[in-house]
């Protein structure tokens, strides 16, 4: 009900609310079904061909929409090398939202050492809803929080993990977020250098 509620609130047009509800379904059964890129892909641009997201993007209702805890389901762009990729395991990844800040956690483990623990990197984050409706972030630090003390050295563990992650994630402050969807479950951003620049990353958050 909450859902419907919500993308009501995005149109008062019935056939682009069914159409939004037919991408969202589309692209839960991709994500779920471990589908490849290009059918998760195909699914997030029929979501926003169907969501007129734009106009109702206040910042009251973005930050109402986007606070809670999520956890990252699909990201269309990492690039770890082979290196990296045996050196540090991403086991999860998940952000907190709150009306001005967020704090990302990347849950890791090295396999080599049995050293495992998480990276937080903590932000302040202003909404704009011009040219589109997106996030300013500006970072506030990186912490490395190991279960227990280290075998592996600090910056090495660091670097490898800023590594696995989509470039935004490591580095909010140099990306701008793009807000292209969100209901109670789901929320999608388009991340990019600029607001004309190409696309580094499509991401899809569940919520916890």
């Amino acid at each position: 009900m909450l859902l419907l509620t919500l993308l009501a609130v995005t149109s008062a047009l019935t056939p682009t609310v069914d159409r939004t509800i037919a991408a969202r379904s589309r692209l839960v059964a991709a994500l779920d079904n471990a589908r490849e890129d290009r059918e998760i892909v195909a699914a997030i641009d029929a979501i926003e061909a169907a969501t007129p997201f734009k106009g109702f993007a206040s910042e009251d209702f973005v930050s109402f929409a986007v606070a809670g805890d999520w956890q990252l389901d699909y990201a269309t762009r990492r690039d770890s090398t082979n290196l990296t990729k045996s050196y540090v395991r991403v086991r999860d990844i998940s952000q907190t939202v709150e009306k001005d800040a967020s704090r990302t956690r990347v849950a890791w483990t090295l396999p080599t050492t049995g050293d495992a623990g998480t990276l937080e990197v903590r932000s302040t984050m202003r909404f704009q809803a011009e040219p589109r409706p997106h996030h300013v972030l500006r970072l506030d630090g990186h912490f490395l929080k190991p279960l227990h003390k280290l075998s592996a050295e600090p910056t090495d563990v660091v670097n490898h993990v800023a590594a696995s992650v989509p470039y935004e994630l490591f580095h909010p402050d140099r990306t701008v977020i793009e807000l292209l969807y969100v209901d109670p479950e789901l929320k999608i951003l388009r991340c990019t250098r600029g607001t004309t620049d190409p696309v580094l990353t499509c991401q899809v958050w569940r919520r916890q």
